[in-house]
């Protein structure tokens, strides 16, 4: 037998022992095991309420070489998972998550431990199990009140009315809010309410025609339970003919010597029509829309309470529209019984936010955001009533800062009108920032000749630009780079030092006495005036023009200093480094791209000195330079949640 031939059959028998052994290696494994299973959705102990469900992800990682079909169950009595569909395939060396519902039996209650089996195949073998506590409540009505947006309408009008939901039980639920005593304009309506949560609901209500003085609604929420709560309001009914004036609120809490404002609705069942004043001793300011015939308006009346003023005073006002007086009087109460908020809680407000004309820009109260009160510019149209909230303490806040100091101050239910200056506010019109008027360059720059990237293993190969055409590069070539420093084009040169299928490592080629463009206004100032092994250094050397000449200073095309123009020159050059004096116009007007994200804003320059430039920007606020008042209640106070900042005021 020649070598060859011995050789071929080696070669043969290692095959078909290779092939062989493959195979047996095939056989092992191939019932599927699942290795684990996690829950992975809650990240709270998930509650529910007796007889309900409640939505649970859990995870499964098939750690076999074969698919898995796995069906989830609840192990724990009382309690089942389901998933849709029953069976759930895993890849092998997979992993996916199951979506199930968790469901407690009626009569299941207080903390458990549950547990979830993964059985695989079809068998009811066993495979994997998580646990995690749960904690079950008994469903119970939530409580509920109701409160008419306006407090009076015309016979044969929709009346609208919000319904405040909160929820007793320690767990989800869902309500049905629907009309028991009257015709719903609407359909009923389904509220979730979070554990311990609130939620509103709006309801329409058809007043008679027929109806006279005052109509009683009735509303009742009904959970999944058929537990039920129901709260009723009353609307006033102006008859034909006649003109009405009536406050939102009538009742407050107010401190001597402050002021307040009463929010009143004006409805006309009349052919009357003009402009509505307020007037009395104590009226500070008012502002009204102006009254249509057998429509309605609204307006804010400001008052003053007496710095002398008793433990209850009664505060009357006129509001005249044509030739028609109306008298709303309101009660205050200078007894300030409430706590005062401290350091880590939170005030939570009612509000209206007005602008100096008098429009509201944002409120807290349905009432005036859906009724017929004066609105802003910056009040958009559909836009919702929001409460306010204050962290006592907190570096930041949504709240300008005039709103933070005077709740500080505040005690729960009272009751404060402030006017705020723009600086207290949202801010000036123009915000300012001041930038350094010169600028130090180096004048020897020392750059390392390798390009490893990260750790010394090679920059990616899919990050180099096109131009490199790496893909076609072996080591030792030497690849001429374009590149644009202003309208000058420079090539600098790489050699491919090493490479593989993912990386690359180059090092830059330079010669002593060589010159480039490093600063686009000085063409060829910039010479290589060292190389060696690891380093080579660049020196600058601006042209004798640029300490006579002024120049557009475009190290970064799309930065302020570049929109100057020319306006940079040559303050002084030493052997390390070389000062720019930049001395724009004042009232000079340019856009320019701003932070990480260069983003897009305008500019205008301020004022210029030897050693700084003012610059300003519009504020990005559209309130920003307004002089505000708030209306302000503090209406609770707790202990401050850790939360997202939601986004500002006036609906921006």
């Amino acid at each position: 037998m020649n070598l060859a031939t011995r050789i071929l059959g080696v070669v043969i028998f290692v095959s078909l022992l290779a092939g062989a052994t493959y195979a047996a290696f095939q056989g092992f494994g191939t019932e599927p095991e699942v290795r684990s299973v996690e829950l992975t959705g809650p990240s709270q102990v998930p509650s529910l309420l007796a007889g309900q469900q409640t939505p649970l992800s859990l995870g499964v990682e098939n750690g076999g070489n074969a698919a898995a079909e796995v069906t989830m169950t609840a192990e724990t009595d009382g309690f089942s998972f389901e998933t849709n569909p029953a069976v759930t395939t895993v890849p092998a060396r997979n992993s996916t998550d199951v979506n199930g519902l968790l469901t407690a039996d009626a009569d299941v209650e207080g903390q458990h431990n549950v547990t979830i089996v993964a059985t695989g195949n079809g068998t009811d073998d066993r495979l994997a199990s998580t646990s995690f506590e749960v904690t079950v409540s008994p469903p119970s009505p939530p409580e509920m009140s109701l409160d008419a947006v306006l407090p009076a309408v015309r016979p044969g009008d929709r009346a609208q009315f919000q319904a405040q939901l909160q929820n007793t039980a320690g767990a989800p639920q869902t309500v049905n809010v629907t009309l028991v005593n009257a015709e719903g304009a609407v359909e009923p309506q389904q509220v979730t309410l979070r554990p311990d949560g609130s939620g509103t609901a709006s309801v329409t209500a058809e007043i008679p025609g027929s109806a006279s003085i005052e109509q009683e609604v009735t509303v009742r929420a009904r959970n999944d339970a058929g537990q039920t709560a129901s709260a009723s309001d009353k609307v006033s009914l102006v008859p034909s003919g006649e003109v009405a004036a009536e406050p939102l609120a009538d009742s407050f809490t107010v401190r001597p010597g402050n002021d307040y404002t009463v929010s009143v609705a004006v409805v006309s069942n009349a052919d009357v029509s003009g402009e509505i004043t307020a007037s009395g001793s104590n009226v500070v300011d008012a502002n009204f829309t102006t009254l249509e015939p057998r429509s309605s308006a609204g307006g804010f009346v400001t008052l003053s309470v007496p710095s002398d003023a008793g433990d209850e005073v009664e505060q009357s006002f006129d509001v005249e529209v044509a030739d028609r007086t109306k008298t709303v009087t309101a009660t205050v109460s200078t007894q300030l019984d409430g706590d005062q908020p401290t350091e880590g809680q939170q005030a939570e407000l009612a509000y209206n936010g007005l602008v100096a004309e008098g429009g509201i820009f944002g409120t807290s109260h349905t009432g005036v955001a859906q009724g017929p009160f004066p609105k802003s510019v910056h009040f958009q149209e559909g836009q919702q009533a929001q409460s306010m909230t204050v962290r006592i303490g907190a570096p930041q806040q949504r709240a300008p800062s005039g709103v933070v100091h005077a709740v500080e101050n505040m005690t729960e239910g009272e009751t404060q009108t402030i006017t705020l200056e723009p600086e207290e506010a949202f801010g000036p019109e123009r915000q300012t920032q001041q930038l350094d008027a010169t600028t130090e360059l180096n004048r020897h720059e020392e750059v390392p000749k390798l390009l490893d990237g990260r750790n010394g293993e090679g920059i990616p190969k899919r990050q180099l630009p096109d131009q490199f055409d790496i893909e076609n590069r072996t080591e030792g070539d030497v690849i001429d780079f374009e590149t644009q420093a202003g309208d000058e084009t420079i090539v600098l040169r790489f050699k491919v030092v090493e490479m593989n299928d993912q990386t690359v490592i180059l090092e830059r080629v330079a010669e002593e006495g060589e010159t480039i463009t490093f600063y686009p206004p000085w063409p060829n100032a910039t010479e290589v005036t060292s190389v060696n092994e690891t380093t080579i250094v660049y020196t600058t050397t601006p042209p004798d023009s640029a300490q006579e000449e002024s120049f557009t200073w475009d190290a970064n095309p799309n930065s302020q200093k570049a929109q100057w123009g020319n306006t940079t020159t040559v303050a002084e050059v030493n052997d390390t480094a070389i000062l720019l004096r930049h001395q724009p116009e004042e009232g000079l007007e340019y856009t320019a791209q701003t932070g990480r994200l260069g983003q897009e804003k305008s500019f205008r320059v301020e004022n210029v000195t030897a050693d700084t430039i003012t610059v300003s920007t519009p504020n990005p606020n559209p309130l920003g330079g307004e002089t505000v008042t708030f209306d302000l209640t503090v209406t609770d106070i707790s202990q401050a949640q850790q939360r997202r900042m939601p986004r500002g005021l006036g609906g921006r």
